[in-house]
């Protein structure tokens, strides 16, 4: 529930929620990890990696710094795994609907 939560506030003007992403960098590494720990937790997984998704495409106003932060959070690497482990299990639509989302 709170990613769906900072989803719907991060979903807001680019203008709106700028400097609060910015002032809270730590929440990235903070999202990454629940991600990890969590890694059958499917809403979890979606919900997280949606948040990520649009820190970093949607809200081109944050700076350069903030997208390294991002890139450097290993999300990616997560991604990666969950769809991977998705399309292992035999659910391939699964993989690709959850790259489509992240």
């Amino acid at each position: 529930e709170v990613f769906s939560i900072l989803y719907l506030l991060c979903d807001l003007p680019a203008e709106a929620v700028y400097e609060h992403v910015e002032g809270e960098m730590e929440i990235l590494t903070t999202v990454v990890e629940m991600l990890g720990d969590g890694p059958l937790n499917m809403r979890l997984q979606l919900a997280g990696f949606r948040l990520l998704g649009v820190l970093f495409s949607r809200l081109r106003a944050i700076s350069e710094e903030t997208k390294r932060a991002i890139d450097d959070t290993g999300a990616r690497d997560l991604l990666i795994g969950a769809m991977q482990k998705l399309k292992a299990a035999g659910y391939p639509d699964q993989a690709a609907w959850l790259h489509v989302v992240a």
